[in-house]
């Protein structure tokens, strides 16, 4: 089986959602300094930045990084213990879309501590999902995750939330199938799927048809795995989804390309890549890129190939993606060792073994054992183990702007 199908492409939902704000709809900076200071209270402005953070994640990254951290100042000056949660909450989800693990999980740390001490347990919960998910991620660390994720479900249980029980069944698949388990992962996206079936989210059993899709035509069940691809598409037509609407198509794309049908699988790959460039999601982009390189490369049209290869390294070393640096490099040291161009064939090989290396040595350090039961009997709590040099920083700044108010 080919690089690109042994990919994963399936889509496993993050608590990312997509807004269309100002910014994305070409406000000027000017206009967006006059909305936050035009008489605005700072809680407000509070909000303002974090929905600009929001708004600006998948076009500028590191502006988006800017507006959290000013909505953290903000969270500080006005003691809200509420806007601290969310702004810490934030720089997490984006500093894990920068690949920037450990703060991530900070971060990450610190709003769960504030949202425990709030009591909102729905999203202390939606925390420890993300949490969860870094673990493995960040460390390989599949029991980490798992208690993680043990805690989210506990509190979904708790809150009788189906949506969040789901969404946490969905995660736990996600990392069997990420370990090639594949009957444990169709276990949870079955389960997550009746769930979201019983309370009615098209958009949660879009997802989970997606990716119950994805476990067949990793078994090269393809006729099976069209089935649920179909499924999923018809819900995300109708609620306009459209990331997974891009992911699906995609799949149905390599599924095309695996029965011999080229031309097909091409038009799946434009109709998905149009999509992407209209929601313009930098890391989704460089994926489908790498997924039509490998196509290309697979059928021997090497000068599409090299153009793919050539965007998807571009944009990925841009972002500091290391996997996709990894593999753009790697599929451009293919191309020109296949066209006689060995210098430059040298010149990425070195640069994919070094982004390759550093991921498998993490790997080797850290490996993983099966689970031998899908839950341990007791959830097991252990103390928020915060980085020190995060949230002392974090306290002396609060501790600072409490006396600023005092005098």
């Amino acid at each position: 089986m080919s690089t690109e199908m042994n990919r994963i492409c399936f889509y496993i939902i993050t608590f990312f959602i997509m807004f269309s704000g100002s910014v994305l709809n070409g406000q000027s900076s000017l206009e967006i300094t006059t909305e936050i200071s035009d008489d605005k209270s700072d809680l407000e402005k509070l909000q303002i930045f974090l929905n600009l953070a929001e708004e600006t994640k998948y076009v500028d990254l590191e502006n988006a990084i800017s507006y959290a951290r000013q909505a953290v100042q903000l969270a500080n000056t006005t003691q809200s213990e509420e806007g601290r949660a969310k702004a810490t909450e934030a720089l997490g989800d984006l500093f894990q879309m920068n690949n920037n693990f450990q703060p991530a999980i900070n971060y990450y740390l610190i709003s769960a501590k504030l949202y425990n001490s709030l009591g909102n347990t729905k999203k202390l919960a939606e925390v420890y999902g993300k949490l969860g998910r870094l673990s493995y991620i960040d460390n390989y660390n599949l029991e980490s995750a798992m208690q993680y994720y043990e805690k989210a479900l506990s509190l979904g249980i708790e809150l009788n939330d189906q949506d969040l029980i789901a969404n946490t069944y969905n995660r736990i698949g996600g990392i069997f199938f990420r370990q090639k388990n594949y009957e444990e992962a169709h276990y949870y996206y079955k389960e997550a799927l009746s769930i979201w079936e019983r309370s009615g989210s098209e958009k949660g059993m879009a997802i989970a048809l997606n990716n119950i899709g994805e476990i067949y035509r990793m078994q090269e069940k393809y006729d099976s795995a069209l089935n649920y691809y179909e499924q999923s598409q018809s819900l995300n037509e109708k609620i306009n989804y459209k990331i997974l609407m891009a992911t699906t198509l995609e799949n149905i794309g390599l599924i095309k390309s695996e029965k011999g049908k080229k031309e097909e699988a091409f038009v799946y790959f434009a109709k998905a890549y149009k999509i992407i460039e209209e929601i313009n999601n930098k890391e989704k982009k460089v994926e489908l890129l790498l997924t039509m390189a490998g196509q290309h490369n697979r059928y021997d049209n090497f000068d599409e190939a090299l153009k793919y290869y050539k965007t998807a390294y571009a944009i990925a070393t841009s972002s500091s993606h290391w996997p996709h640096i990894a593999e753009a490099a790697q599929g451009l040291a293919n191309i020109y060792e296949k066209t006689g161009n060995y210098k430059d064939s040298y010149s990425y090989f070195k640069i994919s073994s070094s982004y390759g290396d550093s991921i498998d040595q993490r790997q080797k350090n850290n490996r993983i054992t099966e689970l031998q039961s899908r839950f341990k009997s007791d959830l097991q709590e252990k103390e928020l183990q915060i980085a020190k040099n995060e949230i002392v920083l974090f306290e002396n700044e609060r501790k600072l702007n409490t006396l600023k108010l005092n005098l």
